[in-house]
């Protein structure tokens, strides 16, 4: 006897079993439900020679339970990273591209910005920032050119183009410099006594928080109107810095 025959009996004895203990309604609205499982069972499902072996496990749920953390109140003085400048640096670029066939036009061009330089000079408020933007440009090259028409193919080249600039910039908390103090002190006329004080500070770090992108491509005006070998870009860059410095800092927890 096959299985299905021998669930399809024992089926049969528990549903008359349970009959004999519940009312008519319930005992249909159950038998349906009984059909439906049985139903399920005709599915052709793979057996387990043709199913890969998988292995399971029963993770364990573990109780926990929060704590409050220990506070000191009071008045007390931290040292933390001071936002002492955030500014957005407009940088104008062009560089011309020479293709190695002719191109029938580019798909398009994604930036990738690295800085190299950012040195801040607090007391003249200067910032100097240098860098290259790496461009990844997928454009279509004609391989066969006939009758000023052309086959595409994709391809994808890598250009850096690199900047150095410098800017002034303006402060939202005062950052801490280097205290340079020379004095000269003249006590007799055949001795002189010098004396120099100097405090360092933390560095000044710099984190690039956004990059924006703006490119135009404009055509050499002897290339034919099909296709193309070199481009002139023109890219607009915004650039948003920003400036920190760790910095002793008055905090109350009362």
């Amino acid at each position: 006897m096959s299985n299905h025959k021998k669930n399809n009996k024992k089926t049969d004895s528990t549903l008359k079993f349970i009959r004999n203990y519940i009312n008519e309604d319930t005992f249909e609205k159950f038998e349906t439900a009984s059909i439906k499982i049985n139903l399920s069972d005709n599915l052709n499902l793979p057996n387990n020679n043709t199913c890969n072996n998988v292995s399971s496990k029963i993770i364990a749920n573990c109780e926990s339970e929060s704590l409050k953390p220990n506070i000191n109140l009071g008045f007390f003085i931290v040292r933390v990273p001071i936002v002492i400048s955030e500014t957005i640096v407009h940088i104008e670029l062009e560089n011309n591209i020479t293709f190695s066939k002719p191109a029938k036009s580019i798909k398009a061009i994604h930036h990738n910005i690295y800085l190299t330089e950012c040195t801040l000079l607090p007391q003249i408020k200067k910032l100097f920032l240098s860098g290259y933007i790496k461009k990844s440009i997928e454009y279509n090259e004609c391989t066969n050119i006939d009758n000023s028409h052309c086959t595409n193919n994709l391809k994808s080249m890598f250009i850096s183009v690199p900047f150095n600039i410098v800017t002034e910039i303006e402060y939202t908390s005062l950052p801490e410099v280097f205290e340079i103090k020379n004095d000269k002190i003249i006590t007799k006329a055949e001795e002189t006594i010098f004396s120099e004080t100097i405090g360092e500070v933390s560095k000044i770090n710099c984190n690039l928080v956004q990059a924006n992108f703006e490119e135009v491509n404009i055509l050499d005006e002897n290339e034919n109107i099909e296709y193309f070998k070199k481009v002139t870009q023109k890219m607009s860059v915004k650039l948003t810095i920003r400036l920190t410095q760790e910095q002793n800092f008055n905090i109350s927890s009362v």
